[in-house]
């Protein structure tokens, strides 16, 4: 554009006379100018409003509580699991450098089986639902709502209407109940303390006879 803009100047000038063919160049290349000039203003200032927020709050701060959230999960499991747990999820590398444990990607398909076979071919016991985008929802929160009799709710990290995610548990193909009566409302049991690391204590709201309603903020 500014390549056209030059020569379509260039031509104008030649037009006119001398002082009139140098100012009308100028005064037009400036009027090119100032909205770009306006933008690098904005983006500086942006710049400086992050470095600000990142030393007050971490390097994360930035880029919004949905991945805020996929970080603070990350960091809990550190210590929330048991050593040597592998986690299925949205960002393998970032969650293996913020957390220590081994990640892969879940499939990026909704057939719940899919999901099961990787879980159990990795010996995966953990799936993360976040909403780093909308991937995690839509693929994982498929897979929980054709199978949730094979997963189980170990923990939460902020609303999910706020961008929140929801660490879960993928049970054993022996533990796996036969699949319920399609249904409106998503609930899963929650997972058994073998689930959690050594030193952590089990949430006494979710013991292993409850039922923990899933997904329905993500759907509004």
């Amino acid at each position: 554009v500014f390549l056209y803009g030059a020569v379509a100047l260039q031509a104008v000038g030649e037009r006119m006379p001398a002082v009139a063919g140098r100012a009308v160049p100028a005064a037009a290349l400036l009027l090119l100018l100032l909205p770009a000039g306006g933008n690098w203003l904005d983006s500086g200032r942006s710049v400086r409003d992050c470095s600000v927020l990142s030393q007050r709050a971490g390097p994360w701060a930035c880029y919004g509580p949905r991945v805020g959230f996929f970080v603070s999960a990350a960091a809990w499991t550190a210590d929330g699991l048991p050593a040597g747990s592998a986690v299925m999820t949205r960002k393998p590398r970032h969650f293996y450098v913020l957390s220590g444990h081994p990640s892969r990607a879940f499939p990026f398909v909704e057939d719940p089986d899919a999901h099961l076979a990787l879980a159990d071919q990795l010996g995966a016991r953990y799936v993360l639902l976040d909403q780093w985008d909308g991937l995690a929802a839509r693929y994982v929160g498929g897979a929980v709502r054709g199978r949730p009799e094979a997963f189980c709710y170990l923990r939460g990290f902020g609303a999910p209407v706020e961008g929140g995610a929801q660490l879960l548990g993928i049970l054993p193909p022996e533990e796996r109940a036969a699949p319920p009566e399609p249904s409106a409302d998503v609930g899963i049991v929650a997972c058994p303390e073998s689930y959690y690391g050594r030193d952590v204590d089990v949430p006494e709201a979710y013991s292993s006879s409850s039922t923990i309603p899933l997904l329905a903020d993500l759907d509004s």
